[in-house]
Parts: C-alpha cells; sequence; structure tokens
C-alpha cells in the first residue's frame, strides 16, 4: 500500500501544535532537569494516554459516520 503525501497532511497538520503543547506541559515536571530528559518523560508517560484517546475518538466517530451514510440502519436502532 502506498501512502501519498496528501495523505498525511491533515495528520502533519494536526501534529503540528503537539510540540508547543508538550513544552508546555513539561515546564511543570519535578525531578527531570534537563529539557531533553523532560521531554523523553513526558512522551514515555503519554503516548499510551494519547493512543487510547484515539482509539477512543476513532470508536466514537465511526457509529456516527455509519449513521450518515446508512440513515435507514440508524432509523431501526432508535
Amino acid at each position: 500500500m502506498k501512502i501519498e503525501w496528501q495523505t498525511l497532511l491533515p495528520y502533519a497538520q494536526l501534529a503540528d501544535g503537539v510540540p508547543k503543547l508538550d513544552s508546555d506541559q513539561i515546564q511543570g515536571v519535578a525531578g527531570a532537569s534537563l529539557p531533553a530528559q523532560r521531554a523523553a518523560l513526558v512522551t514515555v508517560l503519554l503516548e499510551p494516554a494519547l493512543l487510547a484517546l484515539r482509539r477512543l475518538a476513532f470508536e466514537d466517530e465511526l457509529p456516527r459516520q455509519y449513521a450518515q451514510e446508512n440513515p435507514q440502519c440508524a432509523m431501526r436502532q432508535s
């Protein structure tokens, strides 16, 4: 499967704000003195949580999209 750059562009645009948010978050991390240490710590601790949030958001969005594409099925479930 070949992935074109156009497919990745929306993800890149969303990810563009992550370093700023990470930087803001690591300012309050105690015990790690160097910025690189704090960044690694935040990444290690937050990565599993971010993956879980992405899965939850997908599980929330998928039925909504399905209902829009198949209104007859959505009406039967109501």
